[in-house]
């Protein structure tokens, strides 16, 4: 029963040199990622808002811009109408 008390202050003596090496480095370490962070949040909603907004011209451009002109001479654009097939029957 005596042997746990031993085990603990050998995780703590564990945990003390640990923190003698790593506290250090962490102090001068999390300022730096704070601001790192706070500047990706600050500049990365300016940049999501530009690429959406973008994205959305290009398609409503697309959307309604006129079909090209085909380049082919041997291509005839045809209108054609749709007519009732009652009407071709009575006709007929």
């Amino acid at each position: 029963m005596g042997y746990g008390f031993i085990y603990l202050f050998c995780i703590l003596i564990l945990l003390m040199l640990a923190l003698r090496f790593f506290l250090p480095f962490l102090i001068y370490l999390i300022p730096v990622l704070v601001i790192v962070w706070i500047l990706r949040i600050l500049f990365g909603r300016r940049h999501r808002r530009q690429t959406t907004s973008t994205d959305d011209r290009t398609y409503y451009e697309s959307m309604y811009q006129q079909p090209e002109e085909p380049t082919n001479p041997d291509i005839i654009d045809v209108d054609y109408k749709v007519v009732d097939e009652e009407e071709q029957d009575n006709t007929h």
